[in-house]
C-alpha cells in the first residue's frame, strides 16, 4: 500500500521528507497505519476504498471529489466510510457523485441532480425544516389541506411532507377539523425529485504525470537484479558478435582490397551486429513489457491507478515511455561499440545516425505492441507470447511476395536504415504501428476504467 501512496504523492510533485511526512499523516488520519506493507489486491473492498481516498488526500487538497464511494460495500463498510467522509468534510470541501439517495441524504448539504449532463433539480438539505407528519383524524376531503401554503408533497390521507413551521401548521389543521398524531424529520428528503443518470467531465491532467509514470517504470526496471543481469548478458553477446564479425572482416580484408570491393567495415561488421541487436530487442522487449498492464489487471491495482489523477492515455503513454527508455541502453550499446571502431578505421557517422534512428523506431513500435497486448491479457506470459508472435510474423513477411506483404514487412522497412537510407514512408510505417498500438491500449484501459 505504501508504494501506491508514494506513487500518488510523486504525481503531485512530492518527494523526500515531504513525501514521507504526507504518507504517514494520511495513514494516521484514515487509520491505515497497519497496512503499509500489505498488497492492495488482498485488501477488502472497504479498505481498498480507504486507500483510494488516501491517494486523493495525500497532497492536502482543498476539494475532494468522490465518485460512488460506497458502491459495492456491505452495510457496515458503507457506514464506516460515510463516517469517514463526514470527518473529512470538516477540513475540506467534498463533491460527491452518487446514485445512492441514502448517501446523498446523510452526507450532503446541497444536492444537484443531473440528467444526461444537464441540471434538472437542486435542493438544499442542510438546515431544512422539511418534516413528515401523520394525521390522527384526517378530513374526508384533503384537497383544501394539500393546497395550504407550506405543503410540499403528499402521499395520501395520513402523511404529508411539509415545509412550514409545525406550530403554524397545527393551527391550520385544527381549523380544518384535524389534528397531528406524529411529527418527525422527512426520512426521504430527495424523493420528490426523482434522480436521473448523471455524468461528469474529467478534468485536464498535467503533462508531467506521464514522466512520473515513466520514471516509476524505469526505477522498477533498474532496481531489479534480473534487469542488470540481462543487460550484462546482452552486452556480452553483442561484443562477442561484433568481434566475431571483425575477425572475419580482417581475414578477408586483403581479398576485398585486391578485388577493389566497395564493402567496408560498416557492411561487414556493423550492419550484421545491428541486425542481431534487432533480434535481441525483439525477444527482450515483450519480456520486459509483458507485465506492464497484465500484472496491474490481475492484481486489481488497475482500479487504484485509475482512481488517481491519471487518464487512460497518460497511463499508457507513461508505461510506454518507461519501457522505451528502459531499452534505450540496448540500442546505444552496439552503436557505441561501432563508433569505437573509428579509432582504427573510418566509420560513416551518417550511417550510424540512420541506424540509431531505425533501431529507435523499432524499439518504440515493439514497446507499443507489448503494452497493447499486455493490456488485453491478465497473464504476462500470454501477453509476451502474443507480442512475439506478432513481431516475428511481421519480421518474416516476404517483401518480394506482393504489395501487401511488402507494405507490412518489418525487415524490409528496417534494413534501409542500416544501409544509411532514411525514407519518409519507412518512418511512417513505424509511427503508424506505434500510434495504432498505443491507441488500442488506451481504449482498452479506458474501458477497464468504466468507459463505454
Amino acid at each position: 500500500m505504501d508504494e501506491n501512496l508514494d506513487f500518488a504523492a510523486c504525481l503531485r510533485g512530492m518527494k523526500g521528507a515531504e513525501l514521507t511526512s504526507a504518507r504517514n499523516a494520511v495513514k494516521q488520519r484514515l487509520d491505515l497505519r497497519s497496512l503499509g506493507r500489505r498488497l492492495c489486491s488482498r485488501l477488502s473492498k472497504g479498505m481498498a476504498q480507504r486507500v483510494a481516498i488516501a491517494q486523493a488526500l495525500i497532497h492536502g487538497p482543498e476539494i475532494l471529489i468522490l465518485d460512488e464511494p460506497t458502491a459495492g460495500l456491505d452495510p457496515a463498510q458503507a457506514q464506516s466510510l460515510r463516517d469517514l467522509i463526514r470527518q473529512l468534510g470538516e477540513s475540506c470541501g467534498i463533491l460527491l457523485a452518487s446514485h445512492i439517495l441514502a448517501d446523498m441524504e446523510q452526507l450532503c448539504q446541497r444536492v444537484i441532480i443531473l440528467n444526461e449532463g444537464r441540471q434538472v433539480a437542486e435542493q438544499q438539505l442542510a438546515g431544512s425544516n422539511l418534516v413528515r407528519i401523520q394525521l390522527g383524524s384526517p378530513p374526508q376531503d384533503t384537497t383544501e389541506l394539500e393546497q395550504l401554503d407550506g405543503v410540499a408533497t403528499g402521499d395520501g390521507w395520513y402523511q404529508l411532507a411539509l415545509n412550514s413551521p409545525v406550530a403554524v401548521l397545527s393551527e391550520r389543521l385544527t381549523a380544518h377539523g384535524s389534528r397531528l398524531a406524529a411529527v418527525g424529520p422527512d426520512p426521504r428528503p430527495l424523493q420528490p425529485a426523482i434522480p436521473a443518470r448523471g455524468c461528469h467531465q474529467p478534468g485536464s491532467r498535467r503533462p508531467t504525470v506521464i514522466w512520473s509514470i515513466a520514471r516509476r517504470e524505469l526505477l522498477a526496471t533498474y532496481t531489479s537484479a534480473s534487469s542488470w543481469i540481462a543487460l550484462a548478458a546482452v552486452q556480452f553477446i553483442l561484443a562477442w558478435l561484433l568481434f566475431l564479425q571483425l575477425d572475419v572482416y580482417l581475414k578477408i580484408l586483403p581479398e576485398l582490397v585486391a578485388g577493389n570491393s566497395p564493402l567496408g567495415i560498416i557492411d561487414m561488421v556493423v550492419t550484421p551486429t545491428l541486425s542481431s541487436t534487432t533480434l535481441i530487442l525483439l525477444v527482450l522487449i515483450p519480456l520486459q513489457g509483458m507485465g506492464s498492464f497484465a500484472d496491474e489487471i490481475r492484481s486489481g491495482r488497475i482500479t487504484l491507478l485509475l482512481s488517481t489523477p491519471v487518464s487512460a492515455w497518460q497511463l499508457v503513454a507513461g508505461k510506454w515511455l518507461g519501457l522505451l527508455l528502459g531499452n534505450l541502453p540496448l540500442v546505444l550499446l552496439p552503436l557505441l561499440m561501432a563508433w569505437l571502431l573509428e579509432l582504427g578505421s573510418a566509420v560513416d557517422a551518417g550511417r550510424l545516425a540512420s541506424s540509431f534512428l531505425g533501431l529507435l523506431l523499432f524499439t518504440a513500435m515493439a514497446s507499443a505492441i507489448s503494452i497493447w497486448l499486455s493490456a488485453i491479457s491478465e497473464r504476462p506470459l500470454t501477453a509476451a507470447a502474443m507480442s512475439w508472435g506478432l513481431l516475428v510474423l511481421l519480421w518474416l513477411l516476404d517483401a518480394n511476395a506482393g504489395n501487401v506483404m511488402q507494405a507490412l514487412s518489418l525487415n524490409a522497412r528496417l534494413s534501409p536504415f542500416f544501409e544509411g537510407l532514411v525514407d519518409t514512408k519507412h518512418i511512417v510505417y513505424f509511427l503508424a504501428f506505434t500510434a495504432a498500438a498505443l491507441g488500442l491500449a488506451t481504449h482498452r484501459i479506458w474501458r477497464l476504467g468504466g468507459g463505454e
